[in-house]
Formats: C-alpha cells, sequence, structure tokens
C-alpha cells in the first residue's frame, strides 16, 4: 500500500524545523515559510495526483451507471431521459473537474515562476 509520500513529508518537514530544508522553488528563510513550502509542495506531488485518480474514476463509474441505465431502458423513455441525463452530467463534471485542475496548475506554475523571479532578483512585470 502507497505512503502518499508521508515519509517524504515528515523528512522535509524535520529538515525545515532543522534549518537544512532545500528546495529551489522555495528560499523562505524563517520556519513559518519553510514548512508552508514543503506542505505546498508535497500537496502538489502527491495529493493532488490522488485526487484526480480518484475523480475520474468516480466519472467512469457515473458514465457505466448512465449506459447500464440506457440500454436497460428496453423504450422506457423516462429512464432513457434519466440515463442521458446522467451521461450529459457526467461529460459536464468530468469537463469541469479537468478545468478547475488545469486552472489551478497554471496558476500554480505563475506564482512558482514569481517567486523564482523573486528569489533570482530579476525584474517581475506589473500591472499599472
Amino acid at each position: 500500500m502507497a505512503n502518499l509520500g508521508i515519509f517524504d513529508l515528515e523528512e522535509n518537514l524535520n529538515q525545515a524545523i532543522s534549518g537544512t530544508y532545500v528546495n529551489q522553488n522555495c528560499q523562505a528563510a524563517d520556519l513559518p515559510s519553510q514548512i508552508q513550502c514543503v506542505l505546498k509542495y508535497w500537496i502538489a506531488q502527491h495529493l493532488i495526483p490522488v485526487l484526480l485518480v480518484i475523480l475520474v474514476f468516480v466519472i467512469l463509474l457515473f458514465t457505466f451507471y448512465g449506459a447500464f441505465l440506457y440500454f436497460t431502458a428496453y423504450g422506457n423513455e423516462n429512464r432513457a431521459t434519466q440515463a442521458k441525463k446522467t451521461l450529459t452530467y457526467a461529460i459536464i463534471g468530468l469537463i469541469i473537474s479537468l478545468s478547475a485542475f488545469g486552472i489551478s496548475y497554471y496558476i500554480q506554475d505563475i506564482l512558482t515562476n514569481k517567486q523564482a523571479a523573486q528569489n533570482e532578483n530579476l525584474p517581475i512585470p506589473t500591472q499599472e
């Protein structure tokens, strides 16, 4: 059984507490910021992919359920309509959830690059 990187998280938190944690995306000096960086990295690397797999599994389950309802409708219009709605909602749920993950990864990439630019003393474009 996978441990979801819990041992890695524990080791990284111990390194952050002792002041020896090194991460190229996070150059925080104080302890709370280092702990925050460790947790963000762990969530991005371990928790989000697991949630995405669970989400796809649930959507596939609803897709198969909708298909089962449709194939067993046998001319019953109410059951066929319910099956079509189930399939439609499953596809809409898939699109919305994948869009949410994509947007969150995109924003995370923007914030990570902005933080890396600040750490390297590069100019950051500002909006006026």
